[in-house]
């Protein structure tokens, strides 16, 4: 099950930068195509990654019931991985709802405060459970040099998110009419 969510992560990591490299485009007014299919397709990995994290998840809780401990100390990261997933689903969820496109019409939605806020909490929280699962997802790849690979992809990460920010807010700024 882990080599499959691991090939689901690949397909989610392209599938996401495609997405969010393109829907940014068109956020700051210079692209017209947002690859709809794309996102589609970065839906479905999401959600077999998240089928795979609840059933990992009900395992390790199953364990620790039967086991009788905890080790909450011990097993921070575990849970921050698990609280990052579950809040990047909520925020998705206002995603999807925020940019959904009607057939009649080509236009978004409208783009108000409480919509930023929501993307970029989006971001953050991707940022987060990337960083958190950045040495799990090396080691799952055989990639031993774990400092040099996981600074290197959290630099170029850090800029693809900061952009992906910067055309949330030029597009709040457009929709604000400033």
């Amino acid at each position: 099950m882990r080599k499959i969510n691991m090939i689901t992560v690949v397909g989610m990591m392209i599938t996401f930068l495609l997405h969010a490299i393109f829907g940014s485009f068109q956020l700051i007014g210079i692209g017209k195509n947002s690859m709809k299919i794309v996102a589609w397709i970065l839906v479905f990995f999401i959600a077999v990654h998240t089928i795979i994290g609840i059933i990992l998840t009900i395992s390790t809780l199953y364990s620790i019931k039967k086991s009788g401990k905890g080790y909450f100390k011990e097993n921070k990261l575990f849970w921050l991985r698990r609280i990052s997933g579950f809040l990047i689903i909520i925020l998705m969820i206002f995603h999807l709802v925020i940019f959904r496109q009607k057939e009649s019409s080509p236009r978004l939605q409208e783009f108000n405060t409480f919509s930023l806020i929501t993307q970029i909490l989006l971001v953050i929280s991707i940022l987060i459970h990337v960083i958190s699962n950045i040495k799990p997802t090396l080691i799952s790849f055989g990639i031993t040099s774990l400092k040099r690979f996981s600074i290197d992809i959290l630099i170029a990460l850090s800029i693809f998110l900061l952009f992906f920010i910067i055309a949330f807010i030029i597009y709040y700024f457009r929709w604000q009419g400033i």
